[in-house]
C-alpha cells in the first residue's frame, strides 16, 4: 500500500431519494491528481426489486447538493462556474441537458424547492444586500478588482478556519422563480440567513437566523423563522436562546422537529432533538444522554443527508444518534415517550433518507470509507460499498478493548494490526493516535492514515478518553477547562491497556501523534514522560494565553477558566499551555502546521519549533501553504500525499531497524 492509494479512493454520500422513492441521486466524489482538487458528480440508481445502477446522471466536474423537486420532475443541483461560484443547475430527472438557473456573482450556498410551484428559495452571500452577477473579468472594475481582498474589521467574529477572515457579503435569503427568471430578496442584509425549508402547502418559508443580540458571544446562535408568503411577516419561532443546527417541518404542519444544542456548553454538551408545537417545546432525546448527528471522525470525510425525517402520520421522528464510537438511525416518538435504535452493529451511519416508503443510508465502516444501503422489512440492511482500489480482504479490522483508569474510569479503545503472514517473531512498534476536539470521537469507521500506518508495519492504538461525545454529557465535560489531567490518564491507560493486551505490541518502540487537541496533547505528554521514542503534533495548542487573540473562536473560551479576559488573569491560560513544559521535550518531534490555519494559527506551531530549536532538541517543522486547519481531511490531494509520506519516513528514521522484519517501506 503507497499513499497514492488515497488517490483512488471514491466516495458515495450528498444523496436524496425522489417522492416515489424508486429514484435515488448521489454525489461520487473522487481525486482528481492532474488539477489537484476533489472532483464530484450524480450518479442515479432506480429501484427495479433492488437497485440498479443508471451510471452518470451529470457530467460535473464538481456537482453536488442534488434535491429533488416535490413532483419529482425536476433534480436541482450546485456547479461551480468558471468563476469558481456554486450556481443552481436544474435538469429533468428522467435525463436530458441540464440548465444553469443563477449567475450571482457570490454563488449558492444552499436551496429548497417550492412544493407548487418552479420556484426555489436560495441562500446566496450578497454584499450589502444586493444582488449581483458574475461579470466577465476583463469588463470589471479595476479599482474594484484589485482591492476586492482587502477587509475591514468592526465585528469580534470576523474568521473562521476554511472561510479565512470575512469579506463585506453575508448569507442571505432569496427566492427565484425560474419560469420568469424573478429573484427576491427576503432578508434584510444584516445578518446571516441559512437552510432554507417551505412548509407542504408553500404557505410558510422557514429559515435560520444568526442573533444579533449574542453575535459576539456565541456567534453559531442560530433561531427558525419563518416568512409568511401571503403576508410577507417574518416570525421568529424560538427565542430561548438555544442554538438550532437543523430542523424539520412535519407533513401535517403541526410540529417541526430541531436539532439544537447550548452555546453556553461551549460544545461540552449534548446535541439533542426537540419537538416544537403550538408555541411548546418537548424534549425528544434527552433520557439518550447521547448527541444526535453523525459524530465518529474520519479522514476520508463524505456528506450525508442528516436531516430530522417525519412518518407519514407525523407520529415518530428519525434521527442519527451518536454513541460509543457508531452512528445508528434512531426513532423517536414526537409525544415524548420515547426512542429506540432502527439500526445496530460496528459501522456508522453518516446519513439517510425515507421517501415512498423505502428507506437509503449512507453507512461506512473500519474498512469501507462509504456504502449505500437498502433496507428490508426486518430492517437488514443490503449494502452497496464503494469499490476499492485493492482487496477489501485485506484490509485489517480493528479489535476493541476496554481499559479502565486508575479512577475507575472506562475508555473504549482499538487495536489495528498489519495483515497477512508475519515474517519472523518480532513485535510491531505502535503508534498511539489521539483525535482532535476534544469533543469528538473516533469509532468504527474507515481511517485511511491508519490503515497507511499498518501497510507500514505499525500497530496503531487510538481510543476516547473523557472529553470524546458518545458515552454521555459528564464523560464528555469533565475536562473543560481542565485538559493534561483526566485526559492524559485515560489515554496513557488505554496505551497500557493494548500494550498489556496483545504481545504482539511492541512497549520499546512507541511513538505518538495527534492533530488539534490531539496536538496539543501529544505536546502535553511529551512534556511529562520520556515514554515515547518520536512524535508528531500537528495544528496543535501551544500557549493557549497567545491563542486567546489569535484563533479564530478564541474569545470563546474565556469562560473555560474564569471570568475575566486572558491578560488581566493569565494564569489559567499559562497552567494549560503545553509550552510552559517545553524544556522537558526530548523526544524527537516533527511539528505539521498549515499556513491558513484560523483556529489555531501557524504561529501556535512556530512557538513550539523555535523554543525546541533553542534547547538544541530534535525537532523538524513541515508548512504546507493555503490550507487551513482540516488539510488532512480535506485539503489539497498531493498535500495530503506529501504528508502521508513524511510521516512514514519519520516514524521509520526513530521506530524502525534495519532488522525489522514489518519494514513496508
Amino acid at each position: 500500500m503507497d499513499a497514492r492509494d488515497l488517490l483512488e479512493l471514491k466516495i458515495w454520500g450528498d444523496f436524496c431519494l425522489n417522492p416515489s422513492g424508486d429514484q435515488v441521486f448521489f454525489v461520487e466524489s473522487e481525486f482528481d491528481e492532474k488539477t489537484n482538487q476533489v472532483c464530484s458528480h450524480i450518479n442515479q440508481w432506480e429501484w427495479h426489486d433492488g437497485w440498479i445502477s443508471r451510471g452518470r446522471f451529470t457530467a460535473g466536474p464538481k456537482d453536488v447538493c442534488p434535491r429533488v423537486s416535490p413532483d419529482g420532475r425536476w433534480l436541482g443541483f450546485l456547479r461551480s462556474s468558471k468563476g469558481g461560484q456554486r450556481q443552481l443547475w436544474v435538469m429533468s430527472t428522467s435525463g436530458g441537458e441540464a440548465q444553469q438557473m443563477t449567475w450571482l456573482g457570490y454563488g449558492i450556498k444552499d436551496f429548497a424547492w417550492h412544493p407548487q410551484d418552479f420556484r426555489v428559495a436560495l441562500i446566496a452571500p450578497l454584499n450589502h444586500g444586493l444582488v449581483e452577477v458574475e461579470t466577465d473579468a476583463s469588463s470589471e472594475d479595476l479599482y474594484a478588482k484589485f482591492n476586492r481582498d482587502v477587509r475591514t474589521l468592526d465585528r469580534q467574529y470576523y474568521k473562521l478556519d476554511g472561510t479565512g477572515i470575512f469579506g463585506p457579503e453575508l448569507d442571505q435569503l432569496l427566492t427565484l422563480d425560474m419560469s420568469s427568471n424573478r429573484f427576491e430578496v427576503l432578508s434584510g442584509g444584516t445578518l446571516s440567513y441559512g437552510a432554507p425549508q417551505y412548509s407542504s402547502d408553500g404557505e410558510k418559508l422557514y429559515y435560520l437566523r444568526t442573533n444579533p443580540e449574542v453575535l459576539g458571544q456565541h456567534p453559531g446562535e442560530r433561531d427558525l423563522w419563518a416568512y409568511q408568503e401571503s403576508s410577507g411577516f417574518h416570525h421568529r419561532l424560538t427565542e430561548w436562546h438555544w442554538q438550532v443546527e437543523d430542523y424539520r417541518v412535519s407533513p401535517d404542519q403541526a410540529g417541526i422537529a430541531l436539532v439544537i444544542n447550548k452555546p453556553e456548553d461551549l460544545g461540552y454538551g449534548q446535541t439533542e432533538l426537540w419537538y416544537l408545537f403550538g408555541g411548546e417545546r418537548k424534549p425528544l432525546s434527552q433520557d439518550v444522554d447521547r448527541p444526535i448527528g453523525d459524530g465518529p471522525g474520519t479522514d476520508v470525510p463524505v456528506a450525508g443527508p442528516t436531516r430530522p425525517v417525519f412518518s407519514e402520520d407525523a407520529r415518530v421522528v428519525w434521527s442519527l444518534v451518536t454513541s460509543e464510537g457508531t452512528a445508528q438511525l434512531w426513532q423517536f416518538a414526537v409525544d415524548g415517550t420515547g426512542g429506540r435504535p432502527m439500526t445496530s452493529g460496528q459501522h456508522v451511519i453518516y446519513g439517510f433518507d425515507y421517501q415512498g416508503g423505502r428507506w437509503l443510508l449512507g453507512i461506512a465502516d473500519p474498512t469501507h470509507p462509504s456504502g449505500l444501503a437498502s433496507v428490508e422489512d426486518d430492517f437488514h440492511l443490503n449494502i452497496e460499498w464503494t469499490p476499492l482500489p485493492w482487496n477489501d480482504v485485506s484490509v485489517p479490522t480493528p479489535e476493541e478493548i476496554w481499559a479502565k483508569n486508575s479512577d475507575g474510569t472506562v475508555v473504549q479503545t482499538w487495536i489495528l494490526k498489519p495483515t497477512g503472514a508475519r515474517v519472523g517473531s518480532a513485535p510491531y512498534p505502535v503508534i498511539l493516535e489521539i483525535h482532535g476536539g476534544p469533543m469528538s470521537l473516533y469509532g468504527w469507521r474507515y481511517y485511511f492514515e491508519f490503515h497507511w500506518l499498518t501497510a507500514q508495519g505499525y500497530a496503531v492504538v487510538f481510543s476516547n478518553p473523557r472529553g470524546s461525545i458518545g458515552y454521555g454529557h459528564d464523560f464528555c465535560a469533565q475536562i473543560m477547562g481542565k485538559w493534561g489531567d483526566r485526559d492524559y490518564a485515560d489515554v496513557m491507560a488505554a496505551l497500557d491497556a493494548a500494550l498489556n493486551h496483545d504481545p504482539e505490541l511492541d512497549a520499546t518502540r512507541l511513538g505518538v501523534a495527534g492533530g488539534s487537541y490531539g496536538g496539543f496533547m501529544v505536546n502535553w505528554i511529551l512534556g511529562h514522560t520520556q515514554r515515547f521514542q518520536a512524535a508528531i503534533t500537528m495544528r496543535s495548542v501551544v500557549n493557549r494565553f497567545s491563542a486567546m487573540g489569535s484563533s479564530d473562536l478564541g474569545w470563546l473560551r474565556v469562560p473555560q477558566y474564569g471570568t475575566r479576559p486572558w491578560w488581566e488573569e493569565p494564569k489559567p491560560y499559562w497552567e494549560q499551555s503545553p509550552l510552559k513544559y517545553v524544556s522537558n521535550i526530548k523526544t524527537p518531534l516533527l511539528i505539521e502546521h498549515q499556513s491558513e490555519d484560523q483556529r489555531l494559527p501557524i504561529e501556535q506551531g512556530e512557538q513550539l519549533y523555535s523554543a525546541l530549536k533553542y534547547l538544541g532538541r530534535p525537532v523538524r517543522m513541515v508548512i504546507y501553504p493555503g490550507e487551513s486547519h482540516g488539510m488532512s481531511r480535506g485539503g489539497k490531494p498531493w498535500h495530503r500525499i506529501h504528508r502521508l509520506r513524511t510521516h512514514a519516513a519519520w516514524w521509520r528514521k526513530y521506530l524502525l531497524t534495519d532488522t525489522n522484519p514489518h519494514s513496508g517501506g
